[in-house]
């Protein structure tokens, strides 16, 4: 009779149910409110239980416990919208959960795993890149103080128009001896008068296209 009895009480406590609860709901998007087709939705109780929302809704049957339910969303195989929720059922029954997609997290990659940076070769490519940028920059300045320097210095070369033959005669001599040369030197050079070459030197000095440096007795002449 007793064993009959045990036997009775090990039949009822298997046919007892365990206490659990149904956890359901629909994913939706964030920006829009509609529910997403095709989230996949795990929760990590024993058996890890996962599915796949063809129409955004999902439901588990789960024993009493805590548990982290995560859905991700993926398009074109790159993670799109996430959400996880922490939930604890400490009863049974029917509870319902809408999950809301919101977009993943810059560390989440193809099929959640994390993107892995190396900052150290990031630093680096970037400092060649400034590198680079710097001596690019230094190459255009040069090339452009260069051309402005040699157009500078043709400008400069080529005499006015308007300029009389005798004041040009004076500046293709001083062009020939290198753009200085004392008044006498050039008073030798020239058949005309000292007081006509004062006359034209001032002329030029005027135009801005020579300077008179006195020195001594004499003026040394400089071609601007």
């Amino acid at each position: 009779m007793s064993k009959i009895f045990i036997y009775i009480l090990i039949f009822l406590g298997m046919a007892t149910p365990v206490m659990g609860a149904t956890i359901h709901g629909v994913a939706y998007e964030w920006c829009t409110f509609e529910p997403i087709k095709g989230v996949v939705i795990e929760v990590n109780s024993t058996p890890k239980q996962v599915v796949v929302a063809s129409n955004g809704t999902y439901s588990f049957n789960l024993p009493t416990g805590s548990y982290v339910l995560k859905a991700k969303y993926f398009k074109n195989g790159i993670l799109e919208y996430y959400c996880e929720e922490n939930i604890t059922i400490t009863q049974e029954g029917d509870y319902t959960l809408d999950l809301l997609m919101l977009p993943a997290p810059f560390e989440e990659t193809l099929f959640g795993e994390s993107i892995d940076i190396n900052v150290e070769e990031f630093e680096e490519k970037r400092s060649i890149g400034y590198l680079y940028l710097i001596f690019l920059a230094l190459a255009v300045v040069i090339m452009f103080a260069y051309l402005y320097l040699h157009f500078y210095k043709k400008r400069k070369e080529r005499l006015p128009e308007d300029l009389p033959d005798d004041l040009r005669e004076i500046m293709e001599i001083l062009t020939r001896e290198g753009g200085r040369m004392t008044q006498t030197e050039l008073r030798k050079r020239l058949p005309y008068s000292e007081a006509k070459i004062s006359l034209m030197l001032s002329d030029l000095e005027d135009r801005g296209l020579i300077k008179k440096i006195k020195k001594g007795k004499g003026n040394i002449i400089i071609k601007l």
